[in-house]
């Protein structure tokens, strides 16, 4: 996983910010699902979790059947968005359509807070907390939003990502899908938005 990857995986992201958010989700690993898991309102902690792809698409499979709520993948996208994006317990794993939807995500958040905060760091940090929580102040709480913005400019581990390049579908995928409106490219958005 490279800038190069980033940026074509979550074009509206710049590829810095995307990184910071990786690394702080799943420290760069394709296959994690989250240790928190929900079904009917009970929090339950996963205590084994997944080794390599095929065990996490087990996994994900079994918790989908029986109505757990999760999150995967590298972006640690929430099992409630799959549908919404157009994944599957398999895609999900897939580098390139996980970074794509939390792209997406993020992006989404941002053009939220541009509106209540204006363009910039403010907006950006609100985006950021949202993306964990929902909310664009609860993750200054969580400590999430000064997880995330410390990791800013910390090179990314090679050797935890996938050595594949995204395939012309999942690249597709992920731009496609995008919002028209709104973009955090790293050419179009103030300078202010990408560290």
């Amino acid at each position: 996983m490279d800038m190069a990857f980033l940026e074509q995986c979550a074009p509206t992201v710049a590829p810095q910010t995307m990184a910071s958010i990786i690394r702080t989700e799943s420290a760069f690993r394709p296959h994690a699902i989250g240790y928190h898991i929900t079904k009917d309102g009970k929090a339950y902690r996963l205590t084994n979790p997944p080794k390599n792809k095929d065990e996490a698409v087990s996994m994900a499979k079994w918790l989908l059947e029986n109505g757990y709520r999760f999150d995967a993948g590298a972006a640690q996208i929430n099992s409630q968005n799959f549908a919404r994006f157009g994944m599957t317990a398999e895609t999900i794993f897939d580098t390139c359509t996980s970074v794509g939807a939390g792209g997406r995500i993020l992006t989404e958040f941002y053009s939220g807070a541009v509106r209540r905060y204006g363009e910039g760091q403010e907006a950006l940090k609100a985006a950021i907390s949202a993306y964990q929580t929902g909310s664009y102040t609860r993750g200054y709480a969580t400590g999430y939003v000064g997880r995330v913005t410390g990791f800013a400019g910390a090179p990314i581990p090679q050797a935890k990502a996938e050595a594949t390049r995204p395939s012309k579908k999942s690249a597709a995928t992920a731009t496609a899908a995008a919002p028209t409106a709104g973009y955090i490219r790293p050419e179009d958005a103030p300078t202010a938005i990408a560290w």
